[in-house]
């Protein structure tokens, strides 16, 4: 018996554990994966009896396979330790996943000797802007062609984003926010009326083999030259960025490869040996490739560097291969092109890039798997993505029915569904997903806790709401989690008395929890006016600064996904006048700054606007969510340049 059934079940219980996030279950996946690790590299037993044959008994292609598997063991591992979500368990989780870099680069350094044509991701190839780096992140690369256009790093962490900006007021006239002294904010009071306000390709660069005279796929299978940037949107070192094409953010032109011809080239062994080499491979190129900008420095003393492209590549040509890790190469790329794409707003404002891709997968396995919930699951988010809320819902509820005997699916399908129930403000009908969610997963109870206390608040049951918001504070497992921080800190609010303005309070943490997961573009027009509607009540005497700033904030943002620029600027304006009176809840500041650049994007003030994000992305540390706002920070960076 060879590897294959090692490898299978110990993918499984993986698998299994991190959907269930059960400790147990992750320290038995974490000592099978070592098990097959060992069997695959240095000799000894199956779990299912037998001794391994000696390694010099192996064909080449088996012996590249066995140690694969053994980068495959090893990323699995560091993502099994990742999990613990420690100190200890990320410097741990760190030096694993060093090891299986080390290791993959061993396997691609001999799979040409190996194979009888050569390995077309070691070829030379068009790397797109965002990824013409070697050993640094995307979003490092966008800082080294900024050239120092923003300056950001100028500006010391002493001072608050308000105090910057009038600084560069001074030298970029740019307009001076108000000192706070004077006026009271006006963000209750009725909104102001509405004021007015390609690059080519490289000549010399090499032709990729997987890529090269192809443009993008579209669903009818014509060429295109690319799938996030079209002609108008053309952006040139010499005349800057074009307003379009700042706000849809940047396009990291990625074009689906089209790799069956290639494939036909190649004999079964071949074949199936890249197919299986290049999945783990392009899986943790796409991991290391989004590792925030100040991680990715210490990533890079490890000896990391990854490039999303190639990773993109390598998982195409191993959802075509004959390997068993086919479907899931192919489940890899579902799961980027309608999470991880719109989630890290790789695309900037172009929430919906990765559904060409993704309905062209889904198409590819359609018939292979009719009834599959978990691909029914995807094809509920390319309704989402497309805002087509309704038949988004309907899906997800076909899902959980599906998936009634594979309990995880069942649950993030669930989630799904409650989410957009929120998002459209039928609040009773998301209420029930969030409590069932909370009981029976270990992934972020406390984080449904939190939603299922905020409807409570919005719905008007103040006493039901402070009861799950105390429940979300005892959930709570590692605060070190962003999500679970913020959670935990929100519910200790209410930990000795309820709030008198609890009802005003959950309102606009509902919207907060929108703009966060970036929902906003989501939402239809009336449910925008409805949150509009909400969020300019006249707050009462005894609101604080918090209610104040986090009211303004949130304003802005709506109006600016409504495109109502100049209403949007008032309103963030007049939340930064609290920069400094607020301890915690620095993202209110931070978000507020990445909103004022996109009105500036809207009037073709690319300088101001690049000041500001650097002002946005330097001026603040050690909040909630800066990971999130760093990403929407580069993407609008890189559009700019």
């Amino acid at each position: 018996m060879g590897p294959e059934l090692n490898v299978g079940y110990s993918f499984v219980t993986m698998v299994r554990s991190v959907m269930t996030y059960d400790e147990s279950l992750m320290d038995a996946a974490y000592r099978n994966l070592e098990a097959t690790e060992k069997f695959c590299g240095t000799g000894g037993r199956k779990f299912f009896g037998g001794p391994q044959p000696s390694h010099e008994a192996l064909t080449p292609h088996e012996r590249l396979y066995r140690q694969a598997v053994v980068a495959d063991c090893l990323l699995y591992e560091s993502i099994l330790v990742f999990l613990r979500q420690g100190i200890t368990s990320y410097v741990k989780g760190g030096y694993i996943l060093r090891k299986a870099w080390k290791t993959y680069e061993k396997v691609f350094a001999e799979l040409d000797s190996v194979c009888s044509h050569p390995c077309p991701l070691t070829q030379p190839g068009v790397l797109s802007p965002a990824d013409e780096h070697v050993g640094t992140s995307v979003y490092d690369a966008v800082q080294g062609r900024e050239g120092g256009g923003g300056g950001g790093g100028g500006w010391g962490s002493g001072c608050g984003g308000a105090c910057r900006l009038m600084e560069m007021s001074e030298a970029e006239d740019v307009p001076r926010l108000n000192d706070g002294q004077d006026d009271s904010p006006t963000t209750n009071g009725a909104a102001p009326e509405h004021r007015s306000g390609s690059s080519s390709p490289d000549s010399n660069a090499i032709d990729h083999p997987l890529t090269a005279g192809r443009g993008g796929v579209t669903e009818s299978g014509s060429s295109q030259k690319g799938v996030h940037s079209s002609e108008a949107d053309v952006v040139t070192p010499k005349t800057g960025a074009t307003k379009q094409g700042a706000l849809n953010g940047a396009a990291d032109g990625y074009t689906l490869p089209e790799v069956d011809s290639s494939l036909t080239s190649l004999d079964h062994k071949d074949l199936r040996l890249r197919g299986a080499v290049f999945f783990g491979y392009g899986l943790l190129n796409i991991i290391v490739s989004l590792i925030p900008p100040k991680l990715m420095k210490v990533a890079n003393l490890f000896g990391f560097h990854g490039s999303r492209r190639v990773g993109l590549q390598a998982l195409e040509f191993s959802s075509k291969s004959q390997d068993a890790k086919a479907p899931l190469a192919r489940i890899a790329l579902l799961w980027y092109h309608t999470i991880v794409r719109p989630f890290f707003a790789l695309d900037g404002e172009q929430e919906a890039a990765g559904v060409t891709e993704a309905e062209k997968l889904l198409k590819e396995v359609e018939k292979l798997y009719p009834n599959s919930p978990l691909f029914l699951y995807f094809q509920g988010k390319i309704h989402y993505l497309r805002s087509d809320l309704e038949n988004a819902v309907r899906v997800f509820e076909a899902a959980c029915i599906q998936a009634k005997d594979q309990r995880e699916v069942e649950h993030i399908a669930l989630y799904e569904k409650g989410w957009i129930n929120f998002l459209c403000l039928k609040y009773s009908d998301a209420l029930p997903c969030f409590l069932r969610l909370k009981n029976e997963t270990r992934w972020s109870a406390s984080y449904y806790a939190y939603l299922a206390a905020v409807v409570m608040g919005v719905i008007g049951d103040a006493k039901q709401s402070r009861e799950l918001f105390l429940e979300t504070a005892k959930l709570v497992k590692k605060k070190n989690n962003n999500v679970e921080k913020f959670c935990y800190r929100r519910a200790q609010n209410y930990k000795t008395a309820a709030s008198p303005l609890m009802s005003l309070e959950t309102q606009l943490m509902a919207i907060e929890v929108i703009y966060l997961w970036r929902a906003l573009p989501f939402c239809g027009e009336e449910v925008r006016r409805q949150l509009l509607e909400v969020l300019q009540v006249p707050l009462p005497p005894e609101a604080q600064p918090f209610h104040h700033a986090l009211c303004a904030w949130l304003t802005g943002g709506v109006l600016n996904s409504m495109q109502r620029f100049a209403e949007a600027e008032r309103f963030l304006v007049d939340a930064m006048r609290y920069d400094g009176q607020l301890k915690n809840d620095l993202h209110i500041f931070s978000f507020s700054l990445f909103e004022l650049a996109m009105v500036h994007i809207s009037r073709d003030e690319f300088a101001r606007a690049r000041n500001v994000l650097n002002i946005a992305k330097d001026g603040y540390s050690d909040y909630e969510f800066e990971a999130r706002l760093n990403f929407k920070v580069h993407s609008a960076l890189s559009s700019l340049n």
